[in-house]
């Protein structure tokens, strides 16, 4: 999916935190297109709708479902499984990490994170997609 010069990119944020979502579209929203949903399920059915973002920020730990199993789900899926993924969490667990990676999340990021570094990351999956698809 590429973007017109005069179009953002859409980033689909799952988070259940709300000021953390707040913040996100705070920080988000000059750069890219943001939709923020406080759940998988929620961002399932936005996705079901027809809405095809360019890349999802996922939180770690959701209610119900954690990132690494939103991952899989969506690498399972025909029709969400080439968007990118980077993981959000406040998890340093290494094998967690791993797994997440291997899973097929494009990035990793730490809780708390330095919001240059967010949109530099966001960006930079964003212009390693579009040269492949």
């Amino acid at each position: 999916m590429t973007v017109g010069l005069d179009m953002k990119h859409k980033v689909l944020v799952i988070e259940d935190d709300a000021p953390l979502c707040y913040l996100l579209g705070r920080i988000l929203q000059e750069k890219f297109e943001v939709t923020v949903k406080n759940d998988p399920l929620s961002a399932m059915a936005w996705l079901s709708e027809g809405n095809l973002p360019h890349l999802i920020l996922c939180d770690f730990d959701l209610p119900g479902v954690n990132g690494l199993d939103f991952i899989e789900n969506l690498q399972r899926s025909g029709a969400y499984n080439q968007i990118p993924l980077v993981m959000l969490s406040g998890f340093s667990d290494k094998q967690v990490v791993e797994k997440c990676l291997a899973a097929g999340a494009s990035a990793f990021l730490q809780k708390p994170f330095d919001p240059p570094h967010l949109i530099e990351t966001i960006s930079s999956v964003l212009k390693k997609t579009e040269i492949y698809v």
